[in-house]
């Protein structure tokens, strides 16, 4: 298994709309892709480091996989 964790940066012209909307569909890629474990929306509602303008997002997942 793999755990694997994902953070994005949204340009001030990105709306919070499209901003949910966006990771809203990273998450449905959860029931699409066959061995995606877990698909978690890690983003919070605003940070010290970006003003909390939740220009940061981060998707944290989990995948089935061996090596």
């Amino acid at each position: 298994m793999f755990e694997h964790l994902v953070i994005f940066k949204f340009n001030d012209k990105i709306t919070l709309a499209k901003q949910q909307e966006f990771l809203a569909q990273l998450l449905a890629l959860k029931d699409q892709i066959p061995g995606i474990i877990d698909l978690t929306d890690r983003s919070d509602s605003g940070s010290e480091c970006d003003g909390g303008n939740r220009s940061y997002s981060g998707i944290h997942s989990w995948i089935k996989g061996h090596i």
